[in-house]
């Protein structure tokens, strides 16, 4: 399924993930507080988001199966 173009294939968004977490230490440097991460098991931008949540942080994180971002696969 295309949604954006021949531009986005799974390697370029593989990549793109891969940069961001370069550019902004992954998920061992947030520091935020009081947030719901929802991640969508078939989701490539998935390993941007926190896998699990920290209580002490109020935060919480979940995986919805089958879901692609905001959408169902």
């Amino acid at each position: 399924m295309e949604f954006f173009g021949s531009n986005y294939s799974l390697t370029e968004t593989y990549r793109l993930v891969g940069a961001v977490q370069s550019k902004y230490g992954g998920i061992t440097a947030y520091k935020g507080d009081k947030v719901v991460f929802p991640n969508g098991s078939v989701d490539p931008w998935k390993s941007l988001g926190l896998p699990v949540g920290d209580p002490d942080k109020n935060i919480d994180a979940f995986i919805i199966k089958g879901a692609l971002e905001m959408l169902l696969a």
